[in-house]
């Protein structure tokens, strides 16, 4: 069934109709509630679609991250959004230091 996806995949097709499903299950919040007001929805997935999908991501991820302007924090492997808060902090205090000594 794997291979035969990844085919239909390779081959430009479009994916079988249970490729993208998914169950939604609703887990009660507290004991003796119902109805889905009262619970935590849950969604399961395909399996094949995730492992096909992390299969891609790996791959990409390797190659994209070379054609990313180095900016770019999130969502890169070895990058983190934090580096974008800690400079913009950074940039912040700095400008402000150079406000108070009346250089702007």
């Amino acid at each position: 069934l794997f291979r035969s996806i990844l085919k239909v995949l390779a081959e430009g097709d479009p994916p079988p109709k249970e490729f993208n499903s998914a169950k939604l299950y609703i887990f009660p919040k507290e004991e003796g509630t119902t109805g889905p007001s009262k619970g935590r929805p849950i969604s399961i997935n395909n399996t094949i679609n995730r492992i096909i999908a992390t299969i891609v991501m790996n791959c990409l991820a390797k190659v994209l991250a070379s054609w990313l302007h180095p900016a770019q924090k999130s969502f890169v492997v070895g990058r983190s959004i934090d580096d974008n808060i800690v400079w913009a902090t950074d940039m912040f205090y700095e400008h402000e230091d150079e406000a108070s000594q009346g250089h702007l």
